[in-house]
Parts: C-alpha cells; structure tokens; sequence
C-alpha cells in the first residue's frame, strides 16, 4: 500500500546511511553500512552497522578511510540481507542527499531480486520543505544545535540523519504544516517527492531470506578522513541546483580552511562529484542540450571552488 495518505506518525522509519567503494551506482558497491531507526515518540536508535566486502577492489579510499585490512573477514551485502530484513519491513526509508545514497542501497536490494524503488524521505530537502536551506549533513547538524556522534564513517552519519529527521518532524507536528506524506510532498518536486506513492517492503518479499547462520556485522577499524568526506557532503549539496551562489562559496572556502584539506584531496573529492553529477544528469545513458548545459554549470561551480576536472 502506498504511503502517500498514511501520517507521518504513523509509521516507522528506517535511516540509512553508507560508504561506497565509487560513484557508480552499478558498477561501485557499498562497503559500510549503517541503519538507524526513527519511531514516533522514541529517541532515534542505532539498529545496525558494519563494513562490507564490495566483492571488487577497493576505491574511495581518500573518501571512507577504509584500507583492505578492515575489510578481511567481513560479511557481503547478501549475507547481511537477513538481518537487515527486519529493519526495513514496513518502514519509510531515510537518507541525507538520497538521490545519491539511495541509488546504491536500491542497487544493492536489486541484486538480492528486490527490484523497485522504496518509498523514502531525503533530509537534506526536508529541511528546504520546513523552512530552511539546503545544507550538507555536517552544516545542517550544526545549525540545528545537534551534536554529532564520535562514530566516524556511515555510523555517525546515520546517527545524525536520524537526530536531523526526528528534529524535522517535530517542526513539522508542532507548525502544522503536514499531516500525511502527500501533504508533506504538496508543491513540490524534489525527486524524493513521487517515491511517497510507493509502498514499503513488506514481509513477503524478503520470505526466502531466514535469520539463520548469519555472519556477524564487523563494525569498522580505522578511523578514516572524516575532513574529506564532510567537504564531498558539502560540495554535493551546494552543487544540488547545479550552482554555487556566492554565499555557498564563501561557506565551503570556509570549510575547506576549517578543515585544513591539501590540494590533491580537494582535486579528489572534486573529481568524484563531477563524475556522480555525469551519472545524475545522464542517467539515460544520453545527454541533450540542457543536460549539457547542467553540466558546464557544475564544471564552473567547481572552477570557482578551485579546479574543476580537465584543468
């Protein structure tokens, strides 16, 4: 059944967060994952976290910290999909900048035969919905007065999408602004918006998947460039409209001092949002004119963070 009329408060939900091993949803794999879960009326509760072997070579390392060492021993992503089964049944998923997130999460189900899209909520334009601007995870967690968690990697970032969308919803209660997901999403055309018609995983479609003989999750070793992956987060967001106004660019140059990043990094991280906007904009395997267009928006708003591929 499809969310669209349920309330808000009447379902649970499931915060996702993960590391991947690249930008290519498909082709890269998800190599950490984390869940929390967000229930009306409940603190927000870590449910689930671990590293994964990709079952490919191991890139993004810049990015998630994790060296192959971390990953010896760890459980695949299907041999987790029985645990994980539970915390999903039933639920409205939640990601902070889903469009990303979320196409490797969906990719990741598809191989296990799940093979649509679950109804979900994207907390970096939930908070454009409640009155706000569009921030990166770290910049909204510190606006909100939201301490972040110790943990590093797809566990603290879980841990803070959950604190940001329990916040949210609390807003949303207490102004009155929705009711239900359909008034939630009323006026709007966030891409998250249409998956609210969607219905959530429900307990026959992962049946063949029994909780028995499971490895254990291994929760990750290294610390990792948490610096590097709060710039991408931040870059990703500014770069959302396909432009960085002048305010955004003083916040990220900002950023970039703050956190003291070389040049090669930034170059890195750069490198990898141009390729995630490429598979954004082309996403049918073909591009126009005006994707074209997005596309020198997005290489321009780059040359003004700095470099921008090519230079």
């Amino acid at each position: 059944m499809s969310v669209a009329l349920l309330p808000l408060d009447a379902v649970e939900y499931a915060v996702v967060s993960l590391e991947t091993t690249g930008l290519m949803a498909g082709s890269d794999r998800v190599v950490e994952l984390a869940i929390a879960s967000v229930a009306p009326g409940q603190a927000p509760r870590l449910d689930f976290t671990s590293v994964i072997d990709p079952g490919r070579p191991l890139g993004g390392r810049s990015v998630h910290g994790l060296e192959p060492s971390d990953l010896v021993g760890a459980p695949s992503f299907a041999a987790l999909a029985a645990a994980l089964a539970p915390l999903l049944i039933g639920k409205v998923v939640v990601a902070h900048n889903a469009q990303h997130a979320l196409r490797f999460f969906h990719d990741e189900l598809a191989r296990l035969g799940l093979r649509r899209e679950l109804p979900h909520l994207c907390t970096m334009y939930l908070r454009c919905i409640v009155g706000g601007e569009r921030l990166g995870l770290a910049d909204a967690c510190h606006v909100e007065r939201i301490a972040t968690s110790s943990e590093r990697g797809a566990t603290g970032q879980a841990i803070a999408s959950a604190q940001l969308l329990t916040r949210y919803l609390d807003r949303i209660r207490k102004t009155r602004l929705a009711s239900s997901f359909a008034e939630l999403v009323q006026g709007h055309d966030y891409v998250f918006c249409r998956t609210i018609q969607n219905s959530p995983i429900h307990s026959g479609e992962l049946a063949e998947l029994e909780p028995q003989a499971l490895p254990r999750p291994r929760t990750r070793v290294s610390v990792g460039l948490a610096g590097v992956g709060r710039y991408q987060d931040a870059v990703l967001a500014a770069l959302a409209d396909f432009a960085i106004s002048e305010a955004e660019l003083a916040s990220l140059s900002r950023l970039r001092a703050e956190l003291e990043l070389p040049d090669d990094l930034v170059r890195a991280v750069h490198a990898r949002v141009f390729g995630l906007m490429i598979e954004l904009v082309a996403d049918d395997d073909q591009l126009d004119e005006g994707e074209r267009g997005q596309l020198a928006q997005i290489h321009a708003g780059l040359r003004q963070l700095g470099w921008a591929p090519g230079e």
